[in-house]
């Protein structure tokens, strides 16, 4: 399987990440290591300064590089644990919904917020009916706005 390794100095709760690669290598997936914390070995001399990864074969899944272990000489472990953010970038931009929360100062008065106080009066209104009531057989509907 092959890997790339990156760097990547944003914060991990950002969407928009450019990380910068720094080398590909091939690896093999240890046995019992899952798609969203994979363990890779390597084996190389040295292994570059990185915190960031990339494996097509995932569906290209991004990883954070959690801990790299020097099993043998030249063998090495890596430990990765999936950017759900930047691996489903795409998708999230891209999805219909509706935003709780933003930077700026905008709001949703539709949406619940113990941040914004808001006061709704009351709006009553009456409506008469030009020909009366037929108190015989009436039929009365009342409807509540909140």
């Amino acid at each position: 399987m092959n890997i790339v390794l990156m760097s990547c100095d944003k914060p991990k709760n950002t969407i928009n990440k450019t990380p910068t690669t720094v080398t590909a290598l091939t690896g093999t997936l240890k046995d019992g290591a899952s798609v969203t914390d994979p363990v890779v070995l390597v084996e190389m001399a040295s292994l570059p300064a990185a915190n960031y990864a990339y494996i097509h074969d995932f569906n290209d899944r991004y990883y954070y590089i959690k801990d790299i272990v020097n099993v043998a000489n030249t063998l090495w472990e890596i430990h990765l644990h999936v950017d759900v953010l930047k691996t489903y970038a795409n998708a999230i931009l891209h999805a219909p919904c509706i935003i709780a929360k933003t930077a700026s100062n905008d709001f949703n008065l539709y949406l619940p917020d113990p941040n914004f106080k808001c006061q709704q009066d009351e709006r009553i209104g009456m409506v008469n009916f030009p020909n009366g009531f037929d108190t015989e057989d009436a039929h009365f509907y009342m409807t509540f706005f909140g």
